[in-house]
């Protein structure tokens, strides 16, 4: 990713050629960043969160499983 960003950034300054001061080279070079982050953060999407609402639908709707130690209490008598 770091390689693509640099090689837009060279193609953008060959094509300006010539910046007259530093800030507008940094203007350039935060806006390629900017909008590669903003394609970055949506071509990954890792988690569908309607999938994870869905699966919490149904684990809620599941009576939860008695714990193993509770179990066990209760078998032992003093």
């Amino acid at each position: 990713m770091l390689e693509r960003l640099n090689e837009e950034i060279r193609c953008r300054t060959y094509v300006v050629r010539i910046f007259p001061n530093a800030a507008s080279c940094c203007r350039l070079i935060r806006a390629l960043a900017v909008e590669t982050r903003e394609n970055w953060l949506e071509a990954h999407r890792y988690l569908n969160m309607d999938d994870l609402k869905e699966h919490k639908k149904t684990s809620s709707a599941r009576p939860p499983s008695p714990k193993p130690l509770q179990n066990l209490m209760h078998t032992i008598t003093w």
